[in-house]
């Protein structure tokens, strides 16, 4: 199963309950693969974290963490954990599947994401991090690649192999963090506190995502400082929510002490998500509300017309009362939802009363 320090396992292979297929990722002592479950048949993603000889404490390091970081944390943006076990001196994570792939794959294949798809990762990339944070976990490794997306296009942040779990004030001299994505403190080697460096990193990853770039060159650490005291980052505010705007710019901050908590992020991009949901209710309120008519409307209320759309009864055409009718009982239309996982129809009914 061990090939150069790499973990290979076979295409059918089966280890306890699971059937593994492709692999679809590796790095350092791990490797990502796609299996079955025999007893649910269900999709999950196994890790295998392979402890090398000169790194079993590391190795066996990064298994506990993730495993009692997920154990604690059961939200619907955080990556659910399943099961965990070693077998044949490999550790196992079996994790959910992910099927539409990190928010890197994302913007790298689409460019960056913009209005209603930028807001909503953000509020629920938010809200994860929250999350860990009010668990007094920090994640220690935010970037685009650990963010992953489900069946439905939703936030799942994953990987939390190098997460801590520490009061708030506590401060650490442990630097483990993707470089570009690290705030100064880290890259100084400074003893500081891993849920103000978790806020820098989230910033720079809504930064990547708003823009489609990092906000920093990194060709050498002494230059990536100079910048980010000096220059700081540039944005064009025009081009992202201004809520977006706010935010990074709270939280991409050189001094962490100036630096936005994650507490403090979660009210703002709440109570702007409130603040558009009162605007819609107002919206709606100014209609004024219409005089009842008849309860059945006469032959003559009705229009018939091809809507495109056959009904469940496959009948060809629908009906639109006039606008001095409203229905007392919802019209059902049938309505084929194209999904984005393939391009399979899903029929679904909605049912819904007309008002006119």
């Amino acid at each position: 199963m061990e090939k150069d320090n790499t973990i290979h396992i076979k295409q059918g292979t089966t280890i306890r309950d699971y059937v593994f297929h492709q692999c679809i990722g590796s790095g350092g002592f791990a490797s990502v693969y796609i299996v079955t479950s025999v007893r649910f048949g269900t999709k999950f993603v196994a890790k295998v974290i392979l402890p090398k000889a000169a790194d079993v404490l590391s190795a066996w390091d990064s298994f506990d963490s993730e495993v009692n970081s997920l154990v604690k944390l059961d939200h619907h943006h955080i990556i659910r954990l399943y099961d965990h076990f070693s077998e044949s001196g490999y550790f196992f994570l079996i994790l959910e599947f992910c099927s539409h792939g990190s928010l890197f794959e994302e913007v790298r294949d689409c460019g960056a994401l913009k209005g209603l798809r930028l807001l909503n990762v953000t509020k629920q990339l938010i809200s994860a991090v929250f999350q860990a944070h009010i668990n007094k976990i920090a994640h220690r490794d935010i970037k685009p690649q650990n963010i992953l997306f489900d069946d439905f296009g939703r936030v799942k942040l994953a990987d939390f192999g190098i997460s801590i779990c520490s009061d708030i004030n506590d401060v650490v001299q442990n630097f483990k963090c993707s470089p570009a994505f690290a705030p100064p403190e880290v890259l100084k080697r400074e003893p500081h506190d891993m849920f103000k460096a978790d806020v820098w990193s989230l910033g720079v990853t809504l930064y990547f995502a708003a823009t489609g770039k990092l906000p920093f060159k990194f060709r050498t650490v002494p230059q990536a400082l100079l910048e980010m005291r000096n220059i700081g980052l540039a944005i064009t505010q025009n081009l992202v929510p201004p809520i977006i705007f706010e935010l990074i710019k709270k939280m991409v901050v050189y001094d962490p002490n100036n630096r936005i908590t994650i507490e403090e992020a979660h009210d703002m991009i709440m109570t702007d998500f409130q603040d558009k949901i009162n605007k819609a209710n107002s919206a709606v309120s100014k209609f004024p509300l219409l005089k009842l008519g008849p309860a059945s409307p006469g032959p003559e209320d009705v229009i018939h017309f091809n809507s495109g759309v056959k009904n469940p009864n496959s009948f060809e055409s629908a009906a639109i009362i006039k606008p001095n009718v409203i229905a007392l009982k919802p019209l059902t239309f049938g309505i084929r939802v194209r999904t984005r996982q393939s391009c399979d129809l899903r029929k679904s009914t909605v049912s819904f009363p007309v008002f006119t």
